[in-house]
């Protein structure tokens, strides 16, 4: 039900001390005028709301969705009391009720410009980039002069390979209100996705320039700069990921992080920051830093362990992450991983020359060969076509699954799905079959058991494609226009992994054409 005013001038002073309080950031007075107020007069919605939302700032967010849905009960028309409960709901984990309770909300209040922005905040964190697109573009259409909406309609449309949209919407940000840094960041990562270096490197720096403490806008610039092959430059500018929100937390050892020094005889723990692919293209420097004579301690997550515990040069030990402080003592200093290639003055140098630097685990190997062995002569080719669907690169990175059926008629082939997840157990398209085996898959040692004694490993931007790679295993990658910094923009040769041969877009989105060639590949022999 609607809210009703104060029932008295007294009430109504309580109540706007409160508020006030919270507004100043005094939250214990803010609870205790709340209270006097409720005290008073039960069925104040606003005054619930302040407890909720002092309880949040406190950390009791189980509390504060208590008190709010009490609120939101008192005061069913209230756009803020809903939206501060959605809030708190999806912090305790609850997106989907999180989800519905704004889309309520959104009903009866569509100008409500942060209703619009957490509901596609939490579309994305759900991997539904597609309905994010669809909803920022409605919230547009009602809120047509919020900057932020309009500048997240731009990174959605980005997101989804509309790219040419995306880039319009920023750049009428920028011709509107030029000393914005936001609107030429949006610009820039748009005009990178259209291949447009130059203009893009141009907007970036425009954005720092005007906002020059804003670590994202350094680490947009750094992905340009390393996809460009200015390697020194953008590894430089990566280092800015660390003052970003999202970024992975950091360990807080006791040890100094490394810049550097002579680390002879010294414990060096490496740090992973991001994907599992990245840890493991970038454990292959260990090698340089063991032979600059540093003992290598490397912190594994449980779904790399027993891949990298068959060894990787230059790592003297794996630690999980949960154990990392109670060996500090032991620690001389820790550095980033992605840091290594700037920090060992080796940033254009992929090391390809190292491969094969990880090795399948030979018990594995065996149980794989018994099931390779059992299938129908002819080559055996595994596939992989979608990475992470909450990875916000998937949605231009992956395979459609309907592209695949270039691949049928072909002879003599053995097609082996390793594609994990609700993907993988999707039915194959018309004229093609295959062997699906990724929900057999426990983790990245199986897959390299399993890669490791194929003729060929397929497959989109992913983690088992590093994988392939680092094992020195033959894989083709599939890769979109314009694809992630470390796969250039030109050339069928992977410098990172000799073993891998890229198939490249010609025009965004246009798979059909890359499928032709893996095609007319296999038919070569």
């Amino acid at each position: 039900m609607p809210s009703t005013p104060p029932p008295s001038p007294h009430i109504a002073q309580l109540l706007a001390q409160a508020e006030a309080a919270w507004n100043a950031g005094e939250l214990e007075r803010c609870e205790q005028l709340a209270r006097q107020t409720l005290s008073q007069w039960p069925e104040s919605a606003m005054a619930w709301n302040l407890l909720g939302m002092v309880a949040s700032r406190y950390g009791q967010l189980e509390q504060a969705a208590q008190l709010m849905t009490q609120a939101a009960k008192l005061d069913a028309t209230q756009a803020q009391i809903r939206t501060n409960l959605a809030i708190v709901l999806s912090q305790l984990g609850e997106l989907a009720q999180a989800s519905a309770l704004l889309a309520q909300t959104l009903e009866f209040a569509p100008e409500h410009e942060t209703a619009w922005q957490l509901l596609a905040q939490l579309l994305e964190m759900q991997g539904q980039f597609a309905e994010q697109a669809d909803l920022l573009r409605q919230a547009h259409a009602r809120c047509p002069g919020s900057l932020t909406l309009q500048l997240m309609l731009s990174d959605a449309l980005n997101t989804m390979g509309e790219h040419v949209q995306a880039a319009k919407l920023a750049a009428d940000v920028t011709h509107r209100y030029p000393k914005f840094a936001d609107g030429w960041s949006c610009l820039g990562c748009a005009q990178e996705k259209l291949g447009q270096i130059d203009a893009a490197r141009q907007s970036l720096q425009r954005a720092i320039a005007l906002k020059p403490q804003e670590g994202q806008l350094h680490v947009n610039l750094a992905h340009l700069e390393l996809l460009a092959g200015n390697f020194a430059d953008g590894w430089r500018e990566y280092e800015w990921r660390f003052s970003c929100q999202q970024s992975a937390p950091l360990p807080g050892l006791s040890a100094p992080r490394w810049q550097g020094e002579p680390i002879n005889g010294k414990v060096l723990l490496l740090w992973p920051e991001q994907g599992h692919g990245d840890t493991l293209q970038f454990c292959r420097y260990a090698q340089l830093l063991a032979a600059r004579g540093a003992r290598v301690w490397l912190v594994c997550v449980p779904a790399l362990w027993p891949l990298l515990a068959q060894g990787a040069p230059g790592i003297e030990r794996l630690l999980p992450p949960e154990q990392a402080a109670a060996e500090a003592g032991q620690v001389d200093f820790w550095a980033p991983l992605l840091s290594l290639p700037q920090l060992t003055e080796s940033g254009d140098n992929p090391l390809g020359d190292l491969v094969p630097y990880l090795h399948a685990e030979p018990q594995r190997q065996a149980r794989w060969r018994a099931r390779l062995d059992a299938l129908p002569p002819g080559r055996r080719i595994g596939l992989i076509w979608s990475g992470n669907p909450l990875n916000g690169n998937n949605p231009t990175r992956a395979l459609p699954r309907a592209q695949l059926a270039a691949l049928a008629g072909l002879d003599n082939v053995q097609w082996i799905s390793l594609q994990m997840g609700a993907e993988g157990r999707q039915a194959p398209p018309e004229g093609l079959s295959w062997h699906a085996w990724g929900d057999e898959i426990a983790d990245f040692a199986d897959t390299a058991a399993i890669v490791s004694q194929l003729d060929l490993l397929i497959s989109t931007d992913t983690g088992p494609a590093h994988l392939a790679g680092a094992l020195g295993a033959p894989t083709w990658l599939l890769v979109q226009r314009v694809p992630d910094w470390r796969w250039g923009l030109n050339g069928e040769q992977c410098a990172s992994y000799p073993s891998m041969r890229l198939f490249r877009q010609r025009e965004q989105g246009d798979w059909a054409s890359v499928m032709r060639a893996v095609r007319a590949a296999l038919l070569a022999g």
